[in-house]
Parts: C-alpha cells; sequence; structure tokens
C-alpha cells in the first residue's frame, strides 16, 4: 500500500511541476485543462495516510511530524524539502503581492477583476490569462510541496526502523 501512495503522489508532484511551470511561464493552462484544479484535492487527500503513518511509526509517541521525517529520509531528500518549502512560501509572497487588487473572474461573458464579490475593473482577455496563470502558479506552489512529502515518505524513507518501531509498539 505505501507504495501504491507513494507512487500516486510521485505523479502528482509531477503533474503539479508541469502545472507550475505553465504559470510560472505565463500560461493559463486553466482555460484549456479546468480539470487541472483537481490536483488541489489529491494533494490533500494523500497526505492523510502521511501523517497518519508518520504518527503510527513516531517510536516516542510524540505528535511532532517534522522530526519522523527527517529523522527517516535521505539527508538530500530532506534538503529538497527544506527548499520546497522556502520556495512555497517566495512563491505564495509573489502571488499574493500579484493579488492585492483582486481576483480574475468571468461574468457576464465579461472578463473582471473582483475584490470580495465587487466589481474592480474590466480586464483584457491576455490580462485575464495572465491572472489566472498567477492563480494556478499560486495553488500548484503549495502543490509541489504537499505531494513531495508524500512521495518522500512513502518511496524514500529507510524501511529498516519499520520493523523497530513495530517490535517496540508491540513490546
Amino acid at each position: 500500500m505505501d507504495r501504491i501512495v507513494g507512487m500516486l503522489a510521485l505523479l502528482g508532484f509531477l503533474l503539479a511541476l508541469a502545472a507550475h511551470l505553465c504559470g510560472v511561464a505565463g500560461y493559463d493552462l486553466m482555460a484549456v485543462l479546468p480539470g487541472v484544479m483537481a490536483l488541489h484535492v489529491g494533494a490533500i487527500v494523500l497526505m492523510i495516510p502521511t501523517v497518519l503513518s508518520l504518527r503510527r511509526q513516531d517510536l516516542n509517541g510524540r505528535s511532532k511530524l517534522w522530526p519522523g521525517l527527517k529523522d527517516r529520509l535521505p539527508a538530500w531528500a530532506v534538503l529538497i524539502g527544506r527548499a520546497l518549502f522556502v520556495y512555497t512560501l517566495i512563491n505564495f509572497a509573489l502571488f499574493f503581492q500579484h493579488s492585492l487588487d483582486g481576483s480574475p473572474q468571468v461574468r457576464n461573458g465579461a472578463y473582471v477583476l473582483q475584490m470580495h464579490g465587487h466589481f474592480v475593473r474590466a480586464l483584457s482577455e491576455a490580462e485575464f490569462h495572465e491572472r489566472q496563470a498567477w492563480v494556478l502558479r499560486g495553488f500548484s506552489g503549495h502543490w509541489l510541496l504537499f505531494y513531495y512529502f508524500p512521495m518522500a515518505w512513502f518511496l524514500l524513507r529507510d524501511r529498516r526502523r519499520d520493523s523497530v518501531a513495530g517490535a517496540t509498539a508491540r513490546i
């Protein structure tokens, strides 16, 4: 089961990376593939077995998840995870700053910028798609992180300690 969850997370990570690169390049992938936002659900769903597995594998009954991850993953995987975390923060700050004046919407066939449901201004089609690419970039930056940790945990962790954790739990 671990391998299946890990492979699903790997697939999700690769799809999220492709979506993110589209957003960074300014391409509105949502215009041609509206279902791309379903990656949001997949990232959340795959975190559930990851958190449950981390809690089950914890030798000391601690509720802190990060020590369980970093102690069981290769150093390079932890480094990538940390870099992704920092990148996610930076990407979110850029997205937040870019969207302070509202979000792109289609209302009555027109492209508009709205803030809390209120009309801000009309958008050109090009401007709408550029802003949609930013929305995708904002979401997909988080997807990368939320797919990476299940992928790393289920595919890269040191499984030799799994049997030790299980034996300790039974004593």
